[in-house]
């Protein structure tokens, strides 16, 4: 006999009324769980306790979507588009510091697409692979009404060392790997046509259509165990501090003056407020957010100062579960954690 399904929302709403987040949460209730994984259930990265070598290392997976109406916006060409699709899924992974060994695609077409423009999307994601050392094992190839680019990134990690969004603790710093609001600036110029210098439109336009995710520096920090919790930033710094701050069950507490805004952001936007804006609620930008305890922050910055990376104080993990915003006065404010979300625009404040 057919078993017929439950009914988890009213007959009548739709995905825009539900929203991602309670979607998400009647979905985990389908999943097998991981015993002892040190990811949360809502975490970007999969873990498959399947040991994969001598070393006792383990499986972890990375599943993203690029859709062509939501995230090629005017003037990405298809080469960037390719690149920008393994950029995404590897994030999530360097994030956790688990280096990727190989991408496969499934590369959803329309007919009409011009096939040198296929070539160039294949050609982006072959590129980006040999940047991030990792190979490219083919995938699914299927035809659609738009460009649906769904890469898996495929890794192997000591579970024991991977750091989940939940491991925060009193004390820690919040550190970011990159200067902040580049993206959000330069999908303002694209969508809204605003203006400023042509070298700076340049570069802040580059940062939509090419941006790069710090591999290096995420393997090399969990290999000398300085995160306590880490996460990528793809849907928004703000949103990205309420994740870590939810999931470790703790606080934060956010300087203002300390969040490092890019200086073509600044040249962009004059208004201090506006800076901010974009630097906490951009996304996409693609660098790590870590909790770092106290004692090993002065190594990891002699490791950054070693090979030229950057990284950045911009807060502290509190006890109790208040996240704010303190200003140039000392005065606080609750921090908004909101970001990126499908169907519904914005995620939920944590």
């Amino acid at each position: 006999m057919t078993k017929v399904p439950t009914s988890h929302f009213d007959a009548k709403a739709t995905l825009g009324d539900v929203g991602q987040w309670d979607l998400l949460k009647i979905i985990l209730q389908f999943t097998t769980p991981v015993s002892r994984s040190p990811l949360a259930s809502m975490d970007d990265i999969m873990h498959l306790p399947i040991v994969t070598d001598t070393a006792g290392k383990q499986l972890f997976l990375k599943i993203d979507t690029f859709v062509q109406s939501t995230d090629m916006p005017p003037q990405m060409s298809h080469y960037q588009v390719g690149k920008k699709a393994v950029t995404a899924v590897i994030s999530d992974l360097g994030a956790k510091g688990i280096r990727p060994a190989g991408i496969g695609a499934s590369l959803c077409l329309p007919r009409g697409l011009l096939a040198n423009n296929a070539v160039a999307i294949v050609h982006g994601i072959a590129d980006a692979c040999q940047h991030y050392d990792c190979g490219y094992f083919g995938g699914d190839l299927n035809e659609g009404l738009e460009i649906v680019i769904t890469p898996v990134a495929v890794g192997m990690a000591d579970a024991k060392k991977v750091p989940g969004r939940g491991g925060a603790r009193p004390g820690d710093v919040l550190c970011v790997s990159d200067r902040l609001g580049r993206t959000a600036a330069g999908l303002e110029i694209l969508l809204k046509g605003n203006d400023c210098p042509p070298n700076v439109r340049e570069i802040l336009k580059n940062a939509v259509f090419a941006p790069e995710t710090p591999l290096e520096q995420g393997v090399a920090f969990v290999e000398h165990n300085f995160a306590t919790a880490a996460i990528d930033s793809s849907d928004g710094i703000a949103f990205s501090i309420g994740q870590l701050a939810t999931e470790s069950k703790r606080g934060v507490e956010v300087a203002v003056d300390a969040l490092p805004i890019a200086p073509e952001v600044a040249e962009y936007a004059p208004e201090t407020v506006h800076q901010v804006e974009l630097a906490l609620y951009g996304g996409e930008e693609y660098c790590y957010l870590w909790t770092i305890p106290k004692n090993m922050l002065a190594p990891a910055k002699i490791l950054c100062k070693e090979h030229k990376w950057q990284l950045f104080e911009i807060g502290t993990i509190t006890q109790g579960s208040e996240i704010v915003l303190k200003d140039k006065r000392g005065e606080s404010s609750p921090l908004r954690t909101s970001g990126f979300t499908h169907f519904a625009g914005d995620a939920p404040s944590s």
